[in-house]
């Protein structure tokens, strides 16, 4: 209610003054209703031009609603540390947010820009606290876009068995990523969604899937996989405690495919 109260009237429930440029609410054990009294100044706040809430955890409705205000404010120039104008100018092949700790609303941010970024062909969202929900929407919006044009994710630690059935539907139809590190996620059951990834993938050439508990089951999963890909070159399975038979069948399953690169180191 406040929220709506400070959009209609315009007045400021965050403290955000009308001739201010930059606005930090780093680390301030925030709130979710702080999180949306923000969202609703940077809706009407045009001079401003920075504003960082990071390391405030918000999530859900906040995360969602700081989103949005950001998306829809073509004058702010720099969220979290993320380069906005520079990105809804599509200036990056290459762009790196390593360790900003941008959280969910971030990943949200990013999500509503991607398809207004056609040039990223490679990003680096590690140690961000993107979340679930981020990632989720981040997938979604690469499986969609007709633009995408990223072939490479490093994705070592980030993602978990939420977030496995929307970056399997990516992966089948992106017809640009070529190399994906999953490794260190520990998605267990998760894998048979990756693995109908794989196996939909036209463009797929090597994925890191070691250290994953993937077990007997995501073992069979992925021998499926391996013999419907046509693209698939290279796969990293060490350290999955698969079992010995699993591990024979994954060989026999890659036999006669010249080139073909399969690793099962054992912890």
């Amino acid at each position: 209610a406040l929220a709506a109260v400070s959009r209609e009237t315009q007045i400021s429930l965050c403290g955000i003054t009308p001739h201010q440029t930059e606005a930090s609410f780093k680390a301030q054990r925030l709130k979710p209703a702080d999180g949306i009294l923000i969202a609703a100044a940077l809706c009407f706040r045009e001079a401003l031009a920075s504003c960082d809430v990071r390391n405030n955890t918000f999530s859900g409705d906040a995360a969602r609603q700081l989103a949005a205000a950001v998306l829809g404010n073509t004058t702010l120039e720099n969220f979290n540390e993320m380069p906005l104008r520079s990105m809804r100018e599509d200036k990056y092949e290459m762009l790196s947010l390593k360790s900003r700790g941008i959280g969910v609303e971030g990943g949200l941010v990013l999500a509503g820009l991607l398809p207004r970024m056609p040039s990223l062909t490679e990003c680096d969202l590690r140690a961000n606290g993107v979340g679930a929900e981020g990632w989720t929407a981040i997938f979604e919006t690469l499986r969609d876009s007709t633009a995408n044009r990223i072939h490479t994710w490093s994705l070592s630690g980030q993602v978990g068995i939420k977030e496995c059935q929307s970056l399997s539907e990516y992966m089948a139809a992106s017809e640009s990523l070529t190399d994906l590190d999953l490794s260190d996620n520990f998605i267990g059951e998760g894998c048979t969604y990756i693995a109908a990834g794989i196996g939909g993938s036209s463009s797929l050439t090597q994925i890191n899937l070691a250290n994953n508990a993937i077990g007997p089951a995501g073992a069979r999963a992925l021998i499926g996989a391996i013999s419907g890909s046509r693209s698939l070159i290279q796969m990293d399975l060490s350290h999955n405690d698969m079992g010995e038979a699993a591990e024979q069948a994954l060989r026999d399953a890659v036999k006669g495919r010249e080139g073909f690169l399969l690793e099962m180191l054992p912890h």
